[in-house]
């Protein structure tokens, strides 16, 4: 290969075909593309064949070629000489091979994975543009812009969409780039028309803004649970968690399908709307047991009369009264303990303080569509809380996307702090919704990304189903193992490199990459404001020159 190149230092040895290492006069960056040329003879056919290795350093050090010894460093004197003395110096630096060119007679390239180490002595040079693109040659069109190449800006990795039916990790540690690698990849998914769907566990997106306004629609949902809207058995379920109470969950679900059933009914036979059914079912009950509402007593009014009571309440505290009154119907008293009921009434009240419950709250479904991005606030929830809604929500995209027999737009669900929901430690009320979203999805187009800073902790029936990666700076030992337990193709010489990652550079992998992994540096998105670190000193300077100019116009007022 005929270009301009200078020589960036020399192998001394290559123990493998993807590792080899190199001698230089100073240190390269880690992340840097390297290229070395050299020839094989192949021994079958005897003929000599040439290739070109792309490698990405993945360490470098500095040494002293030759030590001083002990006394020179105890002698003052000599030192001070030593001091003004340039010793020999050399950088030993890591390489990692990811890929081979080999040179076609007719000048052409056939890129190969790496079958022959690279000869000592060989020379490495800075990799030309033109070699990377053959090595990452993603088709633009079929795919939406990742970044580009580590200390490559000349150099854009895209990425394949069509790859995506095989969900995606993204792994990284506190402040690695996470949060930008989501809004980077649901607004440019959802330029192209995808539906994505961002699971907000901690409110990091609540002002994200799309950069493509004139194509992408974002809409910030704070979530809530309507009792209407679910199937009294899972609500039975949300409102008694113990695991060992199942009586008290089958004695609630009875009373909430009644009342349910009975809401829904005067709703039809009356023509009227849901709410207005629950009022009138309420004063309807309370005229038959000639009791006060269940309700405290304050927020009656001054008469205390039961109307002026009722006229106070919410709806959803009269659908609340409702299912404590339907608790204390016979067939409930004769089929279970007292003591059991009362207790059910606690955890009923109990969750209609504490719980985000709203009659007005839409299925998450009914605000997806093509080319939107839906961010679902949890962030007010209790763990217990977002795991019902995130199964919910998954069973419910699923489901309407087996509805439709594979004919509807594929949907993308980011799923951000994975491992509250599918921990390998402990069952939630989403984990075996998500596995059969991971499992069955790919056949209808759902499509999952997880979103972790502890891989370490992820359930294995999940993440065994991604197949595509990115992991940012993660510095604990255990979650860089796991990530190369999961992802078999991470060689242990390019995942040393991520514990000094900078902040937004990743190691890419997977189908939707193509063959072989990448160094990036993922672009920033400019719309996403939030989940980046504050700038304190800026804001103590702000609000002590506020508390400043306050306390002058105090003094100002107070002068006779």
């Amino acid at each position: 290969m005929d270009l301009d190149r200078v020589a960036l230092g020399y192998i001394s040895e290559s123990p493998r075909p993807q590792v080899s290492r190199v001698n230089s006069s100073t240190p390269l960056p880690v992340g840097e593309y390297v290229c070395a040329d050299f020839r094989v003879k192949n021994r079958s056919s005897g003929d000599t064949e040439s290739y070109t290795a792309v490698a990405v350093v993945s360490n470098s050090g500095y040494r002293m070629s030759i030590q001083p010894g002990t006394a020179s460093y105890s002698d003052e004197s000599r030192m001070a000489k030593l001091g003004s003395i340039d010793l020999p110096k050399y950088s030993p630096i890591d390489i990692y091979i990811v890929a081979n060119l080999k040179r076609n007679k007719d000048g052409s390239y056939t890129v190969e994975t790496p079958r022959y180490p690279i000869p000592p002595n060989t020379p490495i040079y800075p990799a030309p543009k033109e070699i990377l693109e053959l090595v990452y040659s993603i088709d633009s069109t079929k795919g939406i812009k990742l970044g580009h190449l580590a200390e490559r800006r000349d150099v854009e990795v895209y990425v394949d969409v069509d790859k995506l039916s095989k969900h995606l990790l993204i792994a990284g540690a506190t402040g690695s780039g996470k949060s930008n690698t989501v809004a980077i990849i649901a607004d440019r998914l959802a330029s192209l028309g995808a539906p994505v769907v961002i699971f907000d566990v901690h409110g990091e997106y609540g002002n994200l803004e799309s950069m493509n306004r004139d194509r992408v629609r974002v809409e910030h949902i704070e979530a809530a649970i309507n009792p209407l809207d679910i199937e009294p058995r899972i609500l039975a379920s949300m409102i008694i968690r113990e695991a060992a109470a199942t009586r008290q969950r089958r004695m609630l679900r009875m009373a909430l399908s009644n009342v349910v059933n009975r809401v829904f009914e005067e709703a039809r036979r009356e023509r009227k709307d849901l709410k207005k059914a629950i009022s009138d079912l309420f004063k309807e009950e309370g005229k038959k047991q000639k009791t006060k509402p269940l309700t405290d007593l304050s927020k009656q009014g001054s008469s205390g009369s039961e109307d002026e009571g009722e006229n106070k309440l919410s709806a959803e505290e009269m659908f609340r009264d409702l299912i404590l009154r339907e608790l204390d119907q016979d067939y409930i008293k004769n089929l279970f303990e007292s003591k059991k009921i009362e207790s059910v009434k606690d955890k009923v009240e109990e969750f209609f303080e504490y719980a985000p419950v709203s009659l007005d709250a839409k299925r998450i479904r009914s605000f997806i569509e093509p080319g939107k991005i839906v961010v679902v606030d949890v962030s007010e929830m209790s763990d217990d809380q977002k795991a019902w809604i995130l199964k919910l929500l998954s069973d419910d995209l699923l489901n309407d996307l087996k509805a439709r027999k594979g004919e509807g737009t594929p949907t993308v669900l980011v799923v951000e702090e994975a491992p509250v929901f599918i921990s390998i430690h402990e069952n939630t009320p989403a984990k075996e919704s998500l596995q059969k979203f991971a499992r069955e999805g790919r056949k209808f187009g759902a499509i999952l990304v997880i979103v972790s800073q502890r891989p370490r902790d992820l359930d294995i029936n999940v993440v065994s189903q991604l197949q595509n990666f990115i992991f940012l700076k993660m510095v604990q030992s255990e979650d860089v193992q796991t990530i190369m337990n999961i992802a078999d193709s991470l060689e242990e010489s390019l995942a040393e490199t991520i514990p000094s990652l900078p902040t937004g550079r990743a190691i890419v992998l997977g189908e939707w990459v193509g063959r072989f992994p990448v160094l990036v540096d993922i672009d920033m998105h400019k719309g996403k404001k939030m989940g980046t670190s504050p700038a304190i000193l800026e804001l103590w300077r702000a609000a002590l020159d506020r508390r400043m100019r306050s306390t002058e116009d105090v003094e100002e007022l107070d002068v006779p």
